[in-house]
């Protein structure tokens, strides 16, 4: 029968199944006290970037230090489950023989795909937070994650060019990075209403006075886009090709709402009065 080993992934003490094919790993081990488990900082092994790589220091020193024909990575607190129900979750952990058993005919053992999504909170302790939040859901193919956002929506836009997702809530502006969604920066307090991206990946944003677009990922090097009238409440409306339909009014002219219209292309304006 092939030799099958599962090293279960932990930075605590905790119950672990009996079976001998289950290995407890203390990741991270570098630098730590000894938790009674094998340390992933023993062989050859790169514990040292636990910060970086989280529970895959533990897959390397598997890789690198165990003889088994198979070799798997658990959670201390997620493990494969059998074909055993009980009361007890740990009765129905995956044995080494209904392991060995699924191996025959398969290759790689997965679990079924996941029923919940992966969420994030975006929280920033400031004394001027709101009690208000926001929840957004991010899809990218078979890929979905939430983030809970401190403050009330405003607005969100993704651009692939520039590899950053931009959030707005009345708390903060928040710039995550589109790949991993960690914040890169973010701004307190915003002035800022709206927000959209252009076709072409630059993502604008409007105090109801102004425009600006990002230049690149940083917020302090967002650029002024010059209008064409002192324009008063100011909203994005629409995208129509390359060209941004916005409504406003004019400073101290209310009486009738105006239409401009940005062509992103040509950077040429068209006012509608």
């Amino acid at each position: 029968m092939p030799s099958v080993k599962i090293i279960i992934a932990t930075h605590k003490k905790y119950r672990m199944p009996d079976d001998e094919m289950y290995v407890p790993v203390q990741v991270g081990a570098e630098g730590k006290d000894d938790l009674g488990y094998t340390r992933d900082n023993t062989g050859d092994n790169i514990s040292f970037l636990n910060p970086q790589f989280c529970e895959l220091t533990g897959l390397y020193w598997a890789w690198k230090n165990l003889d088994a024909d198979y070799v798997g990575l658990a959670h201390y607190r997620r493990h494969f489950r059998g074909k055993k129900k009980t009361k007890d979750p740990f009765d129905c952990v995956l044995t080494s023989k209904e392991a060995e058993e699924l191996l025959k005919d398969n290759d790689i053992l997965v679990t079924k795909r996941r029923n919940y999504y992966i969420e994030k909170i975006y929280d920033i302790k400031s004394p001027w937070n709101s009690t208000d939040w926001t929840w957004i859901k991010f899809t990218e193919e078979d890929d979905i994650w939430c983030g809970e956002f401190r403050g009330k929506y405003r607005g969100v836009s993704c651009s692939t060019t520039l590899g950053i997702i931009v959030v707005l809530t009345s708390d903060y502006m928040y710039v995550l990075d589109i790949y991993g969604g960690e914040i890169m920066e973010y701004y307190s307090q915003p002035e800022y209403v709206d927000i959209t991206v252009t076709p072409f990946g630059k993502i604008l944003v409007t105090d109801g006075y102004g425009i600006e677009m990002f230049a690149n990922t940083k917020i302090s090097d967002m650029e002024n886009i010059v209008l064409p009238i002192n324009a008063d409440n100011l909203k994005f409306v629409e995208w129509r090709e390359n060209i941004l339909k916005i409504s406003c009014f004019e400073f101290l002219t209310w009486g009738k709402e105006i239409e401009l219209y940005l062509n992103f292309e040509t950077m040429e304006w068209l006012i509608n009065k």
